[in-house]
């Protein structure tokens, strides 16, 4: 009997010893855990995908102990607050859903929502607002990171400059050598802006739709010592680049009323168009998309191309990694589909009808819509170049978005400012030109659109500081400006405030 109580009461003790020890244990767990903080970190809004980047690159973020497959919390100065969300080095959550990441060429840590919102504006962030990031659970997501887990080099190796410029003619549906599709040729933060230059220049690309960049973005590139791409810039210098900024939300009513202005010019320009953002993957898969189905390209065929970026950077193919490929296909070009096929069966749907509906729902009048199909499938005559022929563009800052268009060969510079009613002065672009065709010798005159999605409240004065900004922009200075009706009143605005832009002012010829 003695024996069994002293069994009983050693058993009893090793229990006791058992939960004391596992208390200690995740006490002492639980203290890690804490010390893995990063407090009271600024913000800095990506203004070209959205969202917000911590102050604080990828290597010392990770060096406080961080790993990508951590759970994270995140606690913002101004009360918004994401708990248990994954930290990874690229975008594996579902479309929507928050994460920190670690992306590869990022200069800081990342948190956003995957194509969803802008957290910036989510959250109502601001710039004084502050993080708090700390660890939640440590591996939590591991199994995903390691899943999922993309990374190439910037080198270029043994791979061809297509491969490496992720360079594409896209031969799809009725596509007549007229879609091409690539890395950027102008930011080369990836080493391959050069190398994309070179081919779009024996390709003899006509009009490029910039994706990813506004107008001060592609100033700086031009302004960096690294900067090889003179074919961009030449057609850059003749207005035959929109840039357009793009995050990668392609849900968002900014997203497709940029693109449907992108898309409007290329219309009104002769192919063959180069699409690209940086990478050439999400945002430039999205647009291509697009325009292939607008073609009448199969769903096959769109995921074959689509899929195309991911042997390039990657190495992934259908026999080679079976299982990220259909992941991949099935979380990305899937969801893409579906989306503008307005949630029906992507893979039997009429998907050039579907493209069409898209495009004419979302406010691209129909006439256009017809027009760039027919410009894509070869249907339509590509014009001879004149010196009487219309320029299209856009002056974009993280501001306001300005459209304008662009005629005449003289050595002065004119700049009209119309008036600011609810229809685009674009629209009036050839009948414009014909009225002013007596001064196109003498000068280059500049049509300057009414702001994209104008404010409730929009005061003259708020016109000329926005179009003041939109004339520096495009590097005029000493200009002739004139205006008709309101925009008579907005150019005497910016003619008394900013008088290092102006030259003169001149009467309207049809005053």
């Amino acid at each position: 009997m003695k024996r069994k109580l002293a069994a009983i009461f050693i058993l009893l003790c090793l229990i006791c010893g058992f939960f004391v020890f596992r208390h200690f244990s995740n006490k002492e767990e639980e203290e890690e855990n804490v010390r893995l903080v990063l407090a009271d970190c600024p913000l800095i809004y990506d203004t070209n995908f959205g969202g917000a980047y911590a102050d604080i690159t990828i290597d010392e973020f990770n060096a406080l102990g961080f790993c990508f497959g951590d759970s994270i919390d995140m606690d913002f100065s101004n009360g918004y607050a994401l708990h248990d969300i994954p930290y990874y080095n690229g975008y594996y959550v579902d479309e929507g859903d928050p994460l920190l990441v670690g992306y590869p060429g990022y200069p800081h840590v990342k948190m956003g929502f995957n194509y969803g919102d802008d957290m910036w504006q989510v959250g109502g962030f601001s710039d004084d607002t502050t993080v708090t990031i700390s660890l939640n659970e440590a591996g939590k997501y591991l199994t995903v990171q390691e899943t999922r887990n993309l990374s190439y080099s910037d080198e270029q190796g043994d791979q061809s400059d297509e491969q490496f410029g992720n360079y594409r003619t896209v031969h799809v549906g009725s596509l007549k050598d007229t879609l091409i599709r690539s890395a950027s040729p102008c930011d080369n933060q990836h080493k391959r802006a050069a190398v994309v230059d070179r081919l779009i220049s024996q390709s003899g690309v006509n009009f490029i739709i910039n994706l990813s960049d506004n107008t001060e973005d592609i100033i700086e590139f031009i302004e960096m010592d690294d900067f090889d791409s003179p074919y961009f810039l030449s057609l850059y210098e003749q207005e035959k680049v929109i840039p357009l900024g793009l995050t990668a939300s392609y849900k968002t009513d900014d997203f497709i009323g940029k693109l449907i202005n992108g898309l409007s010019m290329a219309a009104e320009n002769d192919p063959p168009y180069l699409v690209h953002c940086v990478e050439g993957k999400d945002r430039t898969g999205y647009v291509c998309m697009l325009l292939e189905a607008l073609a009448g390209a199969s769903y096959q065929e769109i995921i074959d191309d689509y899929m195309v970026t991911y042997d390039n950077y990657y190495g992934i193919t259908k026999a080679g990694d079976p299982e990220k490929y259909d992941l991949i296909k099935e979380k990305n070009i899937d969801k893409m589909l579906s989306y503008v096929c307005g949630g029906q069966d992507y893979t039997t749907t009429d998907l050039r009808q579907a493209a069409e509906d898209y495009l004419t729902s979302s406010g691209m009048p129909e006439d256009t819509v017809n027009k760039l199909e027919r410009r894509l499938t070869g249907r339509m005559l590509m014009a001879s170049p004149s010196d009487d022929r219309i320029l299209y563009n856009t002056a974009h800052s993280y501001r306001f978005r300005i459209n304008y268009f662009r005629f005449g060969t003289g050595s002065k510079t004119m700049v009209i400012l119309p008036w600011y009613g609810e229809d685009s002065v674009i629209c009036s672009a050839e009948v414009i030109a014909q009225g002013y065709a007596v001064l196109t010798d003498e000068y280059t005159i500049y049509v300057f659109d009414r702001r994209d999605d104008m404010p409730a409240s929009y005061t003259e004065e708020d016109m000329a500081r926005d179009t003041a900004d939109a004339i520096s922009l495009l590097g005029l200075k000493g200009v002739d400006l004139s205006g008709t009706s309101q925009g008579a009143q907005v150019a005497d605005i910016i003619a008394r405030e900013y008088p290092e832009l102006v030259g003169s002012l001149i009467p309207s010829p049809t005053d």
